[in-house]
This record gives C-alpha cells, sequence and structure tokens, in this order.
C-alpha cells in the first residue's frame, strides 16, 4: 500500500510539472519539444498502470486514473497513448459496465489496427477474449484468442502470448475438453519458462497441477507455483487464489487454516477485497470443523459480511449469509438460522437479476456496435459503385431487418428464459423454507410428545399419592388427564403420520377436522370422501398444512359460527371449498400482516394450484382452492 501511494503522488506530481512548463514556457527547441513530449508520453503511461494496478482494489480510482489519461491524450492528440488509455478504461469498467468496457475496447482496437507497434492491439484482443467469456459467447472469445496469439508471436510479447494461452485452457476445460485444456497450459507454461516470465510460470504450474492424479504430486506443484508467485511483487491477486485452493486441498484442519490464513494476509496487504471474503469464507467452516465456533460468528459477521456490503457484492453476501446460517445451525439457533436464510435468498435473487441486467446490456451494446459497423459498411459500398447502390442498399437493409429480428427475438427467448429460471429459483428456495420450517414442526412435535407423556406420568402419581377424600373427584381429576395426556400423544403422533407416505389424505384430514372440533369445540360441517387416490407426501403435507391453518383461523375469528369445510374430486384435480358465517374481513386492510393467510397461499402456489378468498366485513369467510394433482399421484 506505501508503495501504491507513492506512485500516485508522484504520476501527480509529474502532472503538476508538465502543466508548468506547457503554460509557462513560450520559447523551445525542438530537443525541449521531444523532452516534453516524451514527459507527457510518460505521465499517459504511468496514469495507466495506475489504473491497471487498482481496478481490483479500488475501481473509483482506476477509472478516475484512466479518464485522466484519455483526456491528456486527447489534449496532446497522441494516438498510440490514447489507445491504450481506452484499454485501461475499459479494463476499469469491465467488472461494473460491461457494456462500457466493451465500447472502449472497440475505441482502443480501432486505433490501433493500423498502427505499426501492435503490442497494445495483443492486449485489447486479450480484454475482448475475456469479455465475451464473461457474456457466455466462447465462439467470439476464441476467435480473439486466436488473434491475439497471431500478433503476440508475430511481436513477440510474450507475456500477453502466454496468458492468452492460460485463458484458452480455462475455457476448453469449462466445457470438458480436459485434453485441449492440459494441451493449452501446457503452451503457457513452455512460453513462460522459456521466457523467464515468472508471474506466467506461477499460474501455470498452478493450473497443471489439476491434472495430476497423485495428491503428493499435486501438492507439491502448488507449492512451486506459490514460489513463483511470491517472487512477483504485484501478483498479489494470483498469490491470494493459488494459497486459497492449496488451503481447501489440505486433509489436515489446522494445515487448511494455516493457508487460508495466508490467503487472507495477502488479501489484505493488497486490499483485494473479494479474496479477503472468499478466505474469510472458507476459513469459518474449517473453524466450525474445530469446534471454534465464537471465531466463525466473528470472522463471517463482523468482517466479512460488514465488508461485502461496503462494495455492494451481492453474490458474496448471499453466500456469507449462508454460511451465517450454518454456524447459527451448529449452535441449534434454528429461528436465528431461519432468518437469515431468508436475508441469503434474498441477496442471490438480487444479484441474479442485477447479473441478467447487465448482461442484457451487454448484448444490446454489441448488437447495436453491430448495426453501426453494418451500417458503415453500406456507407462505403455506396461510394464505390453507384450502379448497384438500390440493390446493394437493399440487400443490406434485409441482413440488418432479419438479424434485429434474429437478436430481438434471441433476447426475448433469453429474458424468458431467465424469468422462467428466476421463478424457479424462488419456488426451490421458497420449498426449502418451508422444509425446514416442517423440520422443526416434527421436531417440536417428537419433544412434545416425550415431555408431556412423562409430566402426565408424574402430574398422575402425584394426584394418586394425595390424600383426597372424595375418591369420585380424585378418580375423574386422574381421568381428565390421562385424557389429556392420550389427545396430545394423538396430536403429535398425527405430525408423523402427515410425513408417513403410505397414510390416506381422507384419514389424515378427517382427523384433523375432529381433533379440531374435540380440542377447540368449534362446529364443522364436513364432506370427505371415503376414497381418495394416493398422493405424494409433498402435497399430502401441503393439502393437511393448508386445512390445519383453515380451522386455526376459524377458532381464532368464527368460533361461533358454523364452519363447512368439502373435498371433492374432478379427475385429476382436488376442490377444497371452505365457508363459514363469522364476522369476516378486509382482506385488503390485513393481508400483508396476516402470516395464516399468506400461508395458504405460498403453499397452495407450491404444488400448482390456485385459491380464490372472498370475503368482507360480516358476510363471513370463503375459500375455493383447486389443487392439479397429476404429477403428485403415486402408482401402485
Amino acid at each position: 500500500m506505501i508503495h501504491t501511494s507513492m506512485s500516485v503522488k508522484s504520476g501527480l506530481l509529474t502532472c503538476i510539472i508538465l502543466s508548468f512548463l506547457f503554460t509557462g514556457c513560450r520559447h523551445i527547441t525542438t530537443n525541449d519539444e521531444s523532452f516534453l513530449i516524451k514527459e507527457k508520453e510518460n505521465t499517459i503511461n504511468n496514469l495507466d498502470s495506475l489504473s491497471e494496478v487498482l481496478r481490483i482494489q479500488d475501481v473509483t480510482k482506476a477509472l478516475k486514473y484512466a479518464r485522466e489519461a484519455v483526456k491528456l491524450s486527447n489534449d496532446y492528440s497522441l494516438t498510440d497513448e490514447l489507445s491504450k488509455s481506452y484499454l485501461a478504461l475499459g479494463n476499469a469498467y469491465r467488472n461494473s459496465y460491461p457494456d462500457s468496457s466493451y465500447f472502449y475496447y472497440l475505441s482502443s482496437l480501432k486505433l490501433t489496427q493500423n498502427r505499426p507497434w501492435n503490442k497494445n492491439i495483443c492486449a485489447v484482443y486479450y480484454s475482448l477474449a475475456n469479455l465475451y467469456i464473461e457474456s457466455f459467447d466462447n465462439k467470439n472469445a476464441i476467435c480473439a484468442l486466436d488473434t491475439c496469439i497471431r500478433l503476440a508471436e508475430k511481436e513477440k510479447v510474450y507475456d500477453v502470448l502466454s496468458d492468452a494461452y492460460t485463458v484458452l485452457g480455462m475455457i476448453y476445460f469449462n466445457i470438458n475438453d480436459s485434453c485441449m485444456a492440459f494441451k493449452m497450459y501446457s503452451h503457457a507454461f513452455e512460453i513462460a519458462k522459456k521466457n523467464n516470465l515468472t508471474k506466467q510460470s506461477g499460474i501455470s504450474i498452478g493450473n497443471l497441477s489439476m491434472f495430476q492424479k497423485n495428491e503428493n504430486q499435486i501438492q507439491a506443484m502448488q507449492k512451486k507455483a506459490l514460489e513463483y508467485l511470491q517472487k512477483v511483487p504485484g501478483a498479489k491477486y494470483e498469490l491470494c487464489t493459488l494459497l486459497n485452493d492449496i488451503g481447501l486441498r489440505q486433509t489436515n484442519t489446522d494445515s487448511a487454516i494455516r493457508y487460508l490464513r495466508m490467503s487472507y494476509d495477502q488479501a489484505r496487504q493488497g486490499n483485494l477485497k473479494e479474496n479477503m471474503i472468499g478466505a474469510a469464507n472458507n476459513l469459518a467452516y474449517y473453524y466450525l470443523d474445530k469446534n471454534m465456533v465464537e471465531k466463525a460468528v466473528s470472522l463471517i459477521r463482523d468482517t466479512a459480511i460488514p465488508m461485502a456490503q461496503q462494495i455492494n457484492q451481492l453474490e458474496w453476501l448471499s453466500v456469507l449469509y449462508d454460511t451465517y446460517s450454518d454456524i447459527l445451525k451448529s449452535r441449534h439457533q434454528w429461528n436465528s438460522a431461519y432468518t437469515v436464510l431468508k436475508e441469503s435468498i434474498d441477496y442471490k435473487n438480487r444479484y441474479d437479476v442485477r447479473k441478467k441486467e447487465g448482461q442484457t446490456r451487454l448484448l444490446m451494446t454489441m448488437l447495436e456496435m453491430k448495426n453501426k459497423e453494418l451500417t458503415i459498411a453500406e456507407q462505403k459500398s455506396e461510394l464505390k459503385s453507384r450502379k448497384s447502390q438500390n440493390g446493394f442498399l437493399l440487400v443490406m437493409l434485409i441482413l440488418s431487418v432479419m438479424l434485429i429480428l434474429v437478436s430481438l427475438a434471441a433476447l426475448i427467448i433469453f429474458r424468458q428464459k431467465s424469468a422462467i429460471k428466476l421463478k424457479r429459483q424462488q419456488i426451490d428456495s421458497a420449498l426449502k423454507i418451508i422444509e425446514l420450517e416442517e423440520y422443526e414442526n416434527n421436531r417440536l412435535g417428537f419433544e412434545l410428545h416425550d415431555n408431556i407423556g412423562y409430566l402426565v406420568r408424574v402430574l398422575d402419581g402425584y394426584i394418586k399419592a394425595l390424600n383426597i377424600k372424595e375418591k369420585d373427584i380424585k378418580l375423574n381429576i386422574i381421568e381428565k388427564l390421562n385424557d389429556l395426556g392420550t389427545k396430545i400423544t394423538t396430536l403429535t403422533n398425527r405430525v408423523r403420520l402427515i410425513k408417513d407416505d403410505n397414510n390416506n389424505l381422507n384419514d389424515l384430514i378427517s382427523d384433523i377436522v375432529n381433533d379440531m372440533i374435540n380440542l377447540t369445540g368449534i362446529d364443522v360441517v364436513y364432506f370427505i370422501p371415503a376414497h381418495m387416490p394416493k398422493i405424494k407426501r409433498e402435497a399430502m403435507i401441503h393439502i393437511c398444512r393448508i386445512t390445519q391453518e383453515l380451522l386455526t383461523n376459524a377458532d381464532k375469528y368464527a368460533h361461533d359460527a358454523t364452519i363447512h369445510l368439502d373435498i371433492a374430486f374432478a379427475g385429476d384435480i382436488l376442490l377444497l371449498s371452505y365457508r363459514d358465517t363469522g364476522p369476516g374481513f378486509d382482506p385488503d386492510l390485513i393481508e400483508n400482516r396476516c402470516i395464516g393467510l399468506h400461508s395458504i397461499k405460498e403453499r397452495v402456489n407450491l404444488i400448482g394450484g390456485d385459491s380464490e378468498l372472498k370475503t368482507a366485513p360480516g358476510m363471513g369467510t370463503q375459500w375455493e382452492i383447486t389443487v392439479p394433482l397429476t404429477k403428485y399421484l403415486r402408482n401402485f
């Protein structure tokens, strides 16, 4: 950090000195002018270098220095420096605004294509390839990397050449082509070793270690890669990543903690907050393995989560809250774990929305750029041949319209798939939460069964020991107490029966209704078919819980009313009808505050059903619920 701040001050001081020289000197010689131009170029190059160093640590400062470099390059009409500054600005924008990044890469590319010095054009194609990978366009990424490799070999830019082969290896590895991935990583290592590229050598050895079958050999290669990267001052990011991978491969918990701690410390020294968060998340699980729960809590709750909130990293917030939920579960704090898990799901949904919006903007920008290129090509063709103008324009117009229509259709399909995927994730998340609730209910049922049974036996013995002269009263108390124990046992057994695939839905619902009648005294008139189809446990749980919630609400708000509950079947559709003559209510006033209403609707939605609520003050309450059971029917 000291080195970086000194570089910043040095760069700014140079700018001030140059500004003074350019405005204060009126009569300069040819040698002085060449010196001043060289100083301008050095200033711009320093700003570009600062931007590249800071784009991972501090994006705001990286953008600031890159914009200053672009301004100076434009002011002094330095084409090569402007191309490098556009590249630096594109790199700084890449993680936050990929559409802006794509625009500046193309701007840099246009300035470098006709220039004799091609080192920068290699870097532009390399950056474009990484952007294509992030937008899941492997085809264009490979094309860009092939161009980058060809130009880098020609101009002998070996660091970019090695990096390009590494990225090609990553693409093939991600599409499960291990043979080609190994070949690309090997090329990258050979180039790095031949040209004494320490950083690239370390990265390549680390990648090649993944293809070793012997664990000892893997660890030996990773430690060799570590030796290389520790020699490179500007490789903090790669060093942290490698230390993290080594830590996760350790079979000994103490060794894993040591390497992950080293990764965390290196990330902190380099101000690499995302690497710090990742190392902290992994460390927390190893602390749990050693029963160091307080350390895990402190690391996640007090360090990692505030850091992720500071940089607004939604994906890491989702992961960290999920980890914190696991920590709370290890403490048996189920309610807190449930609350934290909902926070994790919420951040995951927000991250998915943000990511899809960014990808959509990038696709629209690429489409716009392609349309502009088509327009430019059309204008050039018009100047070359006036005779074929009309026919050529017509063909290009048709192609443009077709391209736009196809692109729009692809975009619509992409957004629809994204919406479906998001909805599916929300449903899966809701199912996971409800499954956790069912688990907690079942656990409480077992505890209630065991504790109440014991308490009833103790009270029974205590009452028998009392010297009550009226034997009838004493026998009546014992009888009522035993009856209470039997009812509670029946209720707790009901919780377990709902979990059993072998139970019939009509028996379970009948028992639920009778239990409510006996325990609460509500007046329920119900009809349940004697023969009902066998359905899977998932749907059976939701239907039973919906019935329980309807009758519970009736006991709370319509206790003295007459309640009608009917179940019928129409083909594979279950019809559940509920109505009472109670006081009714205004659903718009209490729906957001009533957990019971929300629970009924959510459970109906989760099993693909529809629910309709009709009620008003003084008009009673009526529910009409339909559930398609086609996918829930059990075959015997």
